[in-house]
């Protein structure tokens, strides 16, 4: 029962992206990696560029010097890697706590 709920029931799908993953990335140059460096190689570093983003920055009815817009951008002593948390937080249903590492 365990090794069909873990591997059997999607053993079809993960063949197919194993399959569609090394057309793109031959199997002989992924090999050289661990997991967590294939991850970072595909994912990227989770760090934001404050700046880039107050730049880009639409208000959408605030103004840059609104209390709401300033205490948002109190963020910046935020370790990088929670920027993005924060950009999907508003998107996702969970509670402020899912924020804290």
């Amino acid at each position: 029962m365990t090794d069909w709920r873990i591997q059997k029931r999607i053993e079809e799908q993960f063949n197919n992206f194993a399959q569609g993953f090394n057309e793109l990335i031959p199997q002989d140059l992924i090999n050289v990696f661990d997991e967590r460096e294939l991850e970072l190689l595909i994912g990227g570093i989770a760090e934001m560029d404050v700046d880039d983003w107050k730049k880009h920055t639409d208000y959408r009815g605030y103004t840059e010097s609104d209390d709401v817009v300033q205490w948002f951008w109190k963020v910046d002593p935020l370790p990088p890697s929670h920027f993005c948390k924060l950009i999907l937080y508003p998107a996702q249903p969970r509670s402020p706590r899912s924020l804290v590492p």
